[in-house]
């Protein structure tokens, strides 16, 4: 068994409208151009087992301490909100497969670093062989940076399929 690690970037809109808790924070405030996070559930022959924690970094070096949840499903979701309104998911029910949660952040001159565990700090297990989509979101109120860059990734470990 290995561990894998699979990043995703995206860029959230050039303003500094403030987020509320439980917001979703994403590529555009338009629900219908919203990219969900496409995580590859192996590479090579490696498969993923188990989703065990993710890593937010974003280029802004405010907010120390502002709490995350990734929202991971097993097919893309079909998002009903935009950037900065409250997550909302018509299909969310049927595709959630767990979710990760962090608030201890280390601030560095090019931006911040949050670590995320999974709820209720426990493995997820994949039940996909195809993809995992995933959503952030803000727990808290959060002022961001205008076109602030966020750089997801999963820690997965993997067994080899041979």
């Amino acid at each position: 068994m290995s561990v894998i690690i699979h990043s995703v970037t995206f860029t959230r809109p050039a303003n500094t409208t403030a987020y509320a808790a439980g917001d979703l924070v994403a590529n555009s405030a338009t629900a219908e151009d919203v990219v969900p996070l496409v995580f590859g559930t192996g590479a090579g022959n490696e498969v993923f087992r188990t989703v065990r924690g993710a890593r937010v970094r974003k280029s802004g070096t405010g907010a120390n301490g502002n709490s995350w949840t990734l929202n991971l499903f097993s097919a893309e979701p079909d998002v009903t909100s935009g950037d900065n309104a409250a997550l909302a998911v018509a299909d969310g029910r049927v595709r959630f497969i767990g979710k990760m949660s962090g608030t201890t952040g280390e601030v560095w001159t090019d931006g911040t670093t949050h670590l995320l565990a999974p709820s209720p700090n426990a493995q997820i297990p994949v039940i996909t062989a195809g993809k995992i989509y995933g959503l952030l979101q803000v727990d808290a109120a959060y002022a961001p940076a205008s076109g602030e860059s966020f750089t997801v990734q999963l820690f997965c470990t993997a067994y080899t399929d041979r």
